[in-house]
Order: structure tokens, then C-alpha cells, then sequence
């Protein structure tokens, strides 16, 4: 009976040693928990919502954006109002208007940023110039839609952010973030602003999606004043094209294509003047041809003749300047007008007089469309007006002084001498032609390098 007495006690102690153990390892467990529970539940800080906003951004390739400043000083000699426009990612590429003032004179100034070039339409001029954003005060604003440089990247480089007010506009709730960026990087972005200073930024994110919806940017942009921009994003993903415009020529650019432009519009001058230029020396011709003048109505084929190889040749030629540089057309044609010159200069019967005025009505035909085509060549579409007035112009007035300069040839030499005088003219115009060099070459409509189209996977 003692031995049981014992092993019961021994069994008393080891169920109250474990007992003990158990409700020790509870009370270890239930002072870590709490601990546990809050590591797993730790609300997103400021800054990764800010990361998030980064990545919403970026995702979306293209977004609208409008830019204003407030505060401006209006004693700076440039700086930008507004902006407005539309925008991709990668490639940074925008398409919109610049407000800016330049020495006290406000403009809104389409502008077009793409391939690392800004072209502005400015006031009073009739295409787009590539310009240096710096040279006008104003940002490139494709670098604003760059990840690595633009807003975008301000989301990643801000300091001590924290969170600000919460507000409701319209549907969206919108989250608040503050925090600060440097002089460096403002400068580097908007090209003003105290390198040396620090700004303020609030961003405005959008709960849920957090899409980046505003950036307010306070601090010395033009010190020693302090100026604020505040940029608003929208239309996330929305389909965006930047084509780059056609620019405005350079002045050798334009002193070459007035050049070319002179030569060929003579040489249409002078072959419309040769329709007529035989009106008064018909009879003379008919004579040197061995023709009467009873025989007249015979003789309309001298007239006849050279407008049937004009117009025939008109369509020929405007085909064959779409595949062949237009000076080689321009050049072909005036040595086809020289040949007929000197073959109807020869003549001594009325076949090859005849044959030597259709020649001519090939080659000065086909002057006209090749002239043409080259106006297109070297004009961009909002400069051709002048140009093209200029080739209708010449070629009216040629038809209208053909009979003088017949005339005028009649007085010093015969008839024979009229056609003598347009191989010379013809052969200067192809010398001068070819002295000039090369035209410009036809742009490309194709080429990928001028069009930045991005729209949503």
C-alpha cells in the first residue's frame, strides 16, 4: 500500500509539472502574438504608394497632360503659361500647345516634341522650326513623360514623403502625398529653377487605382520669387500619335529651291511662248517648206503639231517624275525641246518641220509636270501656294508674249532664227540646271523615324 501511495504521488507531481509547462508556453504565446498580428497588418507607406503610382503610370504608355503655372513674375523675360497635350512613355513623344511669354508678348505656340527634337509653329510663321528648348525658356515636353526623366520619375526621387488630406473629387477619393524634390532635379526637368533650393511637391493620387491624378510644385522657379506648377494628368491609355511636322526650310535650303524654281519656270515660259511664237513667221516657214501661201490650211500642222506632243506628254511625264529625280526629267525634256529646235530650224519641207515642232511640244510639255512635282519636293504643303502661282503664272505669260518675241526675232533675223534662239536658251537652262547640283531628296512618308504611335496592350 506505501509503494502505490508513492507512485500515485510521483504521477500527482509530473501532471502538475506539465500542467505548468502548458500554461507557460500559452502566456509565451499569447505576448507574441500581438507582435505578429501587427507585422502582417502594416498599412503602405507614403512612398509605396508613390512606387505604385510609378508603376500605374509608366503601364499606361500614353496620357493627357495640362501643365499651369501661377505666381509667375512678369518681369522674367520667358517663361511658360500653360501647356497642353497629349503624350507617350517610351518613347517620350508629345503633341499640343505651349502658352508662353517671350520679351512681354504672350502666344500659344503648337508644339510637337519627338526623337529627341522640339518643333514650335511660332507666331507669324507658316511651318514648324526645330528649335532649343532652352533658347525660349521653355521644357521639352516629351522629357516630361519619360520614366527615367520625367514626372514619372519624381514619384521615385521624393523626399520625406508622407501623407497629406484626403478629399472627393467628383467620384474618385483622392490621397494626398507631400514631400520634397530638389533644385537639381526641377531644373533638369523643366529647364528653371534655383539649383541650389528645395521644392515642395503634392501629389494627388487616385484611391484604388492609384493613378497619379495631380503634381503642385512651389519653390523658386525664377528667383528670387516663388512660382507653383501644378500639372494634371488624365486619360490613361488613350491611343496617342506624334508625327513630326514638316519643317520650316533653312535659308540654303530655301536660296537652292528659289534657284531651281527660277531656271524651271523660264524654261516653261519659254516653251509656252513657242505655241505662238510662230503666228507672224507662218508664212515665211510655209515658204521655206516649198508651200504657197494658197496652200495655208497645209500649214496648221506647224502649229497643230507642237500642241498635240504638248498635251500627249503631259501624263507620260507627271509618272516618270514620281520615279526619277525631277531635275533628270527637267534636263531630259529640255534636251528633247533643243532637238526639235534644231530639227525644225533645218527643215526644208513641211514633214520634218512638222516632225521638229512635235518634238518640241514633247519636250516643252513635259517641263510642266516635272516643274511641278519639284515645287511639291521643295515646298512644304503650307508653302506651295506662291511657288505653284509662280509655274501657272509663267507659263500664261509665255503663251501671252510668244507672238512678240516672234516678232521681235523677225526684225533682226528669219524665221529660221526663232527656233536657232531656243536651242541657245535651252542649252543655258541646262547648263544652269545642272550647275545648281542636286535637289533635296523627296521625304519620306514612310519613315518610321518620324511617327510615334502608342496605344494600350
Amino acid at each position: 500500500m506505501q509503494a502505490n501511495s508513492k507512485t500515485s504521488s510521483k504521477r500527482t507531481w509530473a501532471i502538475a509539472a506539465s500542467a505548468a509547462l502548458l500554461v507557460g508556453l500559452g502566456a509565451c504565446s499569447s505576448d507574441e502574438a500581438p507582435e505578429t498580428a501587427e507585422a502582417t497588418s502594416a498599412a503602405p507607406t507614403a512612398q509605396d504608394r508613390l512606387d505604385t503610382a510609378y508603376d500605374v503610370l509608366t503601364e499606361a504608355g500614353s496620357v493627357h497632360l495640362l501643365m499651369e503655372g501661377t505666381n509667375l513674375p512678369e518681369e522674367a523675360s520667358a517663361y511658360v503659361i500653360k501647356a497642353e497635350g497629349s503624350g507617350t512613355t517610351e518613347p517620350p513623344a508629345f503633341d499640343g500647345t505651349i502658352t508662353g511669354k517671350i520679351s512681354g508678348v504672350q502666344a500659344d505656340v503648337p508644339a510637337i516634341a519627338v526623337d529627341g527634337e522640339l518643333y514650335l509653329k511660332l507666331p507669324f510663321t507658316p511651318a514648324f522650326a526645330s528649335v532649343n528648348p532652352e533658347t525660349f525658356g521653355v521644357p521639352d515636353p516629351a522629357v516630361l513623360f519619360s520614366a527615367d526623366a520625367g514626372l514619372p520619375s519624381l514619384l521615385q526621387d521624393t523626399d520625406s514623403a508622407e501623407f497629406g488630406e484626403q478629399s472627393r473629387v467628383g467620384r474618385d477619393v483622392v490621397q494626398e502625398v507631400n514631400g520634397t524634390i530638389s533644385g537639381d532635379q526641377v531644373a533638369d526637368l523643366l529647364t528653371v529653377g534655383d539649383r541650389g533650393a528645395e521644392f515642395d511637391v503634392t501629389y494627388g493620387l487616385i484611391e484604388d487605382s492609384w493613378e497619379l491624378r495631380t503634381v503642385t510644385v512651389t519653390g523658386p522657379f525664377y528667383p528670387p520669387a516663388e512660382s507653383t506648377y501644378t500639372v494634371t494628368l488624365d486619360e490613361y491609355g488613350v491611343p496617342v500619335t506624334v508625327t513630326a511636322p514638316d519643317r520650316m526650310p533653312t535659308q540654303s535650303h530655301v536660296r537652292g529651291a528659289k534657284s531651281l524654281l527660277t531656271v524651271a519656270a523660264l524654261a516653261v515660259m519659254l516653251a509656252a511662248a513657242d505655241t505662238y511664237v510662230v503666228v507672224l513667221a507662218l508664212p515665211d516657214m510655209m515658204a521655206g517648206a516649198g508651200l504657197g501661201i494658197e496652200s495655208l490650211q497645209r500649214g496648221t500642222p506647224i502649229i497643230s503639231g507642237f500642241l498635240l506632243g504638248y498635251i500627249a506628254v503631259l501624263p507620260l511625264i507627271g509618272r516618270l517624275a514620281d520615279l526619277v529625280p525631277r531635275r533628270k526629267i527637267l534636263i531630259a525634256c529640255l534636251l528633247i525641246f533643243v532637238l526639235g529646235s534644231a530639227v525644225t530650224a533645218l527643215a526644208v519641207d513641211l514633214n520634218v518641220l512638222v516632225g521638229g515642232r512635235f518634238l518640241q511640244g514633247i519636250g516643252g510639255g513635259g517641263l510642266v509636270p516635272a516643274t511641278l512635282a519639284m515645287v511639291a519636293d521643295l515646298w512644304p504643303p503650307g508653302q506651295r501656294g506662291t511657288p505653284l502661282g509662280v509655274v501657272g503664272g509663267v507659263q500664261e505669260l509665255g503663251a501671252v508674249l510668244g507672238p512678240l518675241l516672234g516678232a521681235a526675232v523677225l526684225l533682226v533675223s528669219d524665221w529660221r532664227g526663232i527656233f536657232w534662239l531656243n536651242v541657245a536658251l535651252g542649252l543655258l537652262f541646262v547648263v544652269l540646271l545642272l550647275a545648281l547640283g542636286k535637289e533635296p531628296p523627296r521625304p519620306s512618308r514612310s519613315d518610321p523615324n518620324h511617327e510615334i504611335s502608342r496605344a494600350p496592350l
